[in-house]
């Protein structure tokens, strides 16, 4: 929980969305530097019995498993790996259109969302699409496996490969 995963901008979604929600739960992961100054946003707007941190988990694998939509609210990435842990589990995927990252794993309207970077409102629209929407769910899900083989290590591995061979050559 530190500044560049914009945890104030999923409270700033959070507060907009839970309210009209009260059967959704969601849960944040993870510890750090802003811990405590986010628990104490989430009770300064009510949302403690909705909006969760978790803590850090050393299962994360098995957690996702539990959740219906992965959210992405960082300020930058390099390559995310939470999207691609949340791709391999299935997950519809929801993320600002930051300058890395999301916009190489996400396709968007296809496994997920991608929302221009720091729209707040639009991101609960999007967000919102998918609580309404089991069926969008289900579609995003089917279709959050597809392309994951461009990320698997062998693939990459090949990649560096030719790239120093033909700088070498």
């Amino acid at each position: 929980m530190e500044p560049q995963k914009g945890y104030d901008r999923l409270i700033e979604v959070a507060k907009k969305l839970l309210p009209r929600y009260p059967e959704w739960e969601w849960h944040l992961y993870g510890g750090g530097s802003l811990k405590n100054d986010i628990e104490k946003q989430i009770c300064h707007y009510g949302l403690e019995s909705q909006l969760i941190i978790k803590g850090e988990s050393k299962k994360i694998n098995e957690e996702y498993s539990k959740y219906s939509i992965f959210v992405l609210t960082s300020y930058y990435e390099g390559l995310p790996l939470v999207l691609l842990e949340a791709k391999i589990n299935r997950l519809p995927l929801v993320s600002f259109d930051i300058l890395t990252g999301p916009s190489e794993i996400i396709q968007d309207g296809v496994n997920g969302f991608l929302v221009k970077d720091g729209d707040i409102q639009m991101l609960a629209d999007k967000i919102e699409e998918l609580i309404n929407s089991e069926m969008l769910r289900k579609s995003f899900s089917v279709a959050a496996y597809e392309g994951i083989d461009k990320f698997k290590k062998e693939k990459i591995l090949a990649q560096w490969r030719n790239l120093i061979e033909k700088v070498l050559s």
